[in-house]
């Protein structure tokens, strides 16, 4: 084998001095050819594809590489006068120039594009040797068969040879036992960035009270629904319908809408209007287009108006119009802008661009726009699933988690009861977007009033539950002058009955997620923060080693870290309690469930408490820092006397920041 090896580095060798020689001619023709050194050059080739012939390898170590090489594959490269007296004065050099680099695998002596080796099947000795391949062009007439950014073009072929040295694209095989490596054409090829425009337009659409809202709409004659987004839909304000629908895609990818809306939308170029069934969606589409578009040089038709003035700049998708109506807005009327230029299409929105054009450099994005729906819930399930299945390390946190983090450390305090006290983790840029909330909370509110109505158990519950966020103080009302502050959010909220729980049968939950006018929620306004708490196969597998097992939970834990009062105005409701009242404003004081970042902020002060009362409780804050999830205790102890201590400093610690425990 070592004999093998030593042959196969000799190969290399020889085939790269001939690369190289082979390289330099090209590089240094005109100079050659002013000094009048053909002559000398062509025996120095001649010389050195002989010693390439007569020191090639056998064909079993080949084989046993991966690649073959059969007896008459270099009879070609003798042939120099090809090469010397083809395409090589003309500009031809100039772009062989540009295409040669030494950049070679080591295995089969491609180019270094990614490629993969196709294994070849048993080699019969008994196969008969493969038919002749049809004559190659030298190196000289690549720029008539191969593209010019082309990094390897072929360098020599002969009419006798049934292979020839590979170029940067695999040619078929006259023959299935021979291996080859398949390469990728688009890795070596030097594209001018580009993109691909869809038909987009502006059309208006009216709201209850009569207004104009301008949609960005796409034309999409794949699509057989009409699709919105939930956050054009929030804006628009009108009344949405209970409507499931299954919405599939290419790959069989589905997403779920459960409402639909009737919208009119009206053309600003013609009379054009229609009433449209839309079904919604939370996301249709990123912005379209992808990347800002290059229109400097394209010389426009007289007397057109665009349905989209702004298509070539990136901007959000409000509606997709589908096959429904697609055909009617055609109207007569084709225009091509040239070569490597879209094409206009009249429609009754007004003229839409569509087709292959150049973007604005720098552009590093590879991403290409299909319209399927995608079933993200799925794929986070999938994700989940096979993290809880492996033991994994912890992973480095974000760059927000970082921020979350680092601002966690500097604003939170405690009061003089030791509770923590803490600041909403806020993303400013997107908190300055945040819109409208009072009227959506209102229409959720009267909603949840209804139901509430009809189940007078439920009612009482419901009551009795915001009643006691009064008395313990964890809400207060807003008086009027704080009404009308303009960063204010309002949660919608609604019950969820576990009548299979022992402490909580009825718990109000809030939704932080609601969007508001602007289509932005508080959700999006707050950094979520990183997982501080141990996963739960280490605290189960720590939990199954000790002999007495210490189970308990952290009563109403959310609720027993204080929010500073300058964010209270994020967490306000509405509640009366009778319907005959009017209805009030009230802010709510501690961290809420619902909001993305309160299981961050309620176990990160459990972590906090634990670091602090490593002196005073060393046993108590060890448990504490590894043996909580969420709010649930789920550690134990060697023996009763360790139970019971461990207890005794688990209770004081927990009490001195307000957590009280209890199962």
């Amino acid at each position: 084998m070592a004999l093998s090896l030593r042959a196969l580095c000799k190969q290399e060798r020889f085939y790269l001095d001939t690369m190289q020689n082979l390289l330099d001619f090209v590089q240094n023709y005109n100079l050659i050819r002013d000094k009048e050194q053909l002559p000398v050059w062509r025996e120095r080739l001649e010389e050195t594809f002989d010693k390439f012939q007569g020191n090639r390898l056998q064909m079993d170590l080949l084989e046993e590489d991966g690649h073959y090489l059969d007896d008459t594959s270099m009879e070609g490269a003798r042939d120099i006068e090809s090469v010397l007296e083809t395409g090589l004065k003309t500009d031809a050099s100039r772009a062989a120039r540009d295409q040669f680099e030494l950049n070679y695998c080591m295995s089969c002596l491609w180019s270094k594009a990614p490629h993969d080796v196709t294994p070849s099947s048993s080699r019969n000795p008994n196969q008969s040797q493969p038919s002749k391949a049809p004559t190659n062009p030298p190196v000289a007439d690549q720029t008539q068969s191969q593209p010019q950014n082309s990094r390897n073009p072929q360098i020599v072929s002969n009419q006798t040879s049934s292979q020839t040295i590979p170029t940067d694209a695999p040619r078929a095989s006259t023959s299935s036992s021979l291996s080859h490596c398949s390469t990728s054409l688009v890795a070596n090829v030097r594209q001018i960035p580009s993109t691909v425009l869809l038909q987009t337009a502006l059309v208006k659409t009216f709201n209850p009270a009569g207004n104009v809202l301008w949609a960005r709409v796409l034309l999409d004659p794949a699509s057989q629904l009409n699709v919105v987004s939930e956050r054009f839909i929030q804006r628009l304000s009108v009344r949405k319908q209970k409507d499931h629908h299954v919405i599939g895609g290419i790959g069989k990818a589905i997403v779920v809408s459960s409402h639909s809306v009737v919208v009119r939308i009206q053309s600003h170029y013609t009379e054009f209007s229609a009433d449209l069934k839309f079904h919604i969606l939370n996301e249709i589409t990123r912005k379209l287009p992808s990347n800002a578009v290059d229109t400097s040089e394209w010389i426009w038709p007289t007397d057109i108006i665009l349905a989209d003035p702004k298509f070539h700049e990136p901007a959000r998708i409000d509606m997709i119009i589908g096959m429904e109506i697609y055909y009617d807005l055609l109207l007569d009327g084709l225009i091509r802008l040239g070569p490597e230029k879209p094409v206009l299409q009249q429609t009754a929105l007004g003229w839409v661009v569509s087709g292959k054009v150049g973007v604005l450099p720098p552009s590093q994005s590879n991403t290409s726009i299909v319209h399927i729906c995608s079933s993200v819930a799925l794929d986070n399930q999938l994700a989940m699933f096979w993290e809880l299945e492996s033991c994994r390390s912890s992973s480095i946190m974000s760059v927000e988690e970082t921020e979350c983090e680092r601002h966690f450390a500097a604003t939170t305090s405690r009061d003089s009861t030791g509770r923590f006290v803490v600041v909403l983790p806020k993303k400013p840029s997107v908190l300055s977007q945040l819109g409208n909330s009072y009227e959506i909370a209102k229409r959720r509110f009267l909603s949840l009033e209804r139901r509430l109505h009809v189940n007078p158990n439920l009612r009482s519950s419901y009551a009795a539950f915001i009643e006691e966020y009064r008395n313990l103080k964890h809400m207060h009302e807003v008086t009027d002058s704080q009404t009308s502050s303009s960063t204010s959010y309002y949660l919608p909220h609604h019950s969820v009955v576990r009548s299979d729980s022992i402490t909580t049968k009825l718990r109000v939950v809030f939704d932080a997620s609601c969007t508001t006018d602007t289509g932005v929620s508080l959700n999006d306004a707050l950094m979520v923060g990183p997982v501080v708490q141990e996963d739960l196969i280490s605290i189960i597998l720590r939990f199954r080693t000790h002999r007495y097992a210490i189970i308990a939970d952290i009563e109403k834990m959310y609720r027993q870290v204080l929010v500073h009062p300058s964010d209270h105005l994020l967490q306000r409701i509405l509640w009366r309690d009778e319907p005959s009242e009017p209805i009030k404003s009230y802010e709510l004081t501690t961290v809420t469930y619902g909001t993305c970042a309160a299981p961050y902020l309620a176990t990160k002060c459990l972590q906090e408490l634990s670091k602090l009362g490593q002196i005073s409780y060393p046993a108590a804050a060890q448990m504490i820092a590894k043996d909580f999830y969420t709010d649930d205790l789920i550690s134990g102890a060697n023996n009763i006397e360790e139970g019971k201590t461990l207890c005794s400093q688990l209770l004081q610690l927990l009490q001195s920041a307000g957590f009280r425990l209890r199962k």
